[in-house]
């Protein structure tokens, strides 16, 4: 992404569809003040709205290929 936290969903979900098992993400209570990799984390809010999409996501690739 370049840094660019806004294009992690997107990457995200495209990943579960093509049927990456685990990820690795960044999270930060308050990404802009994060010490480290602060462009890339994201929020605890984000993340708890990621998850669920990328279940969804993973659970409908494998319901295609099965």
């Amino acid at each position: 992404t370049g840094g660019a936290r806004e294009f992690h969903p997107y990457l995200a979900r495209a990943a579960a569809a093509a049927g990456v098992d685990g990820f690795f993400i960044e999270v930060h209570p308050d990404p802009p003040n994060a010490l480290s990799d602060a462009a890339t984390q994201l929020s605890i809010d984000e993340f708890d709205q990621l998850i669920p999409q990328l279940e969804a996501v993973s659970a409908a690739a494998r319901e295609a290929v099965s």
